[in-house]
């Protein structure tokens, strides 16, 4: 009778045990659908803004925070939070970093490209450093080319997306890893004849994006390192 007891209290117990894990795991899977969606990366995105007027090249590149910390390491005290003084303190790296990874030529000949202002700007997925530039390029271009591999290395899924003005038109086009490079190309790009897009790894078909924010620095938090010391 005793040992009918003791294995009828054992097989219960057990199957307490085995509905509690039940439970448990239900609870652990719940959750991890639950948080999810909250905590699910965005794709990874840059926005190259060129503006060409004649033989005069200007830009804007927004670049999100979160990318330039994984790659160089914005976050000098680790807390998680990355200031305004630990971008600044990294202008010259971040430079460097991210004009290695972007090629802009004229008729095969390298321009040059110089900073000429840095801003942080908020977009809906977090912050963005901004640097608006200048091209230096030898003469008014019959073909200009554009390079860019930044973070290709790191991230498979980043992606440039690009908008270029000139003459009231908009040219637009997604750089990607096995799409890294596009010209625009005519009788002379800056003086208003037709044009053809290229876009490929080598050149190929014609690209654009759907969607896309190219606004200028506008939220409200921007600063600037050249208008000012830096404090919004």
């Amino acid at each position: 009778m005793t040992d009918h007891f003791l294995c009828c209290h054992c097989e219960r117990s057990e199957a307490i045990s085995r509905t509690t894990k039940v439970r448990r795991f239900g609870l652990i899977l719940l959750l991890s659908l639950w948080l999810t969606p909250a905590h699910a990366h965005k794709p990874s995105d840059s926005y190259l803004a060129l503006s060409l007027h004649g033989d005069q090249l200007t830009g804007q590149w927004d670049i999100a925070l979160r990318d330039l910390d994984y790659a160089i390491g914005l976050d000098a005290d680790g807390n998680g939070e990355i200031t305004w003084g630990e971008v600044k303190a990294k202008h010259e790296e971040i430079v460097a970093y991210v004009l290695a990874r972007l090629m802009i030529a004229t008729d095969g000949a390298r321009c040059a490209i110089s900073i000429t202002e840095h801003l942080i700007d908020n977009h809906s997925d977090g912050a963005y450093e901004v640097m608006r530039f200048a091209v230096d390029c030898p003469a008014a271009p019959r073909v200009l080319t554009i390079k860019y591999t930044l973070f290709f290395d790191l991230d498979p899924q980043h992606r440039g997306l690009l908008r270029l003005e000139e003459q009231g038109r908009t040219h637009t086009a997604v750089f990607s890893p096995d799409r890294e490079t596009w010209q625009l190309e005519g009788q002379s790009v800056g003086l208003g004849s037709q044009f053809r897009d290229f876009l490929g790894s080598g050149i190929s078909g014609p690209a654009s994006i759907t969607s896309c924010s190219f606004a200028p620095c506008c939220s409200l938090q921007c600063w600037s390192t050249v208008a000012g010391d830096g404090k919004p």
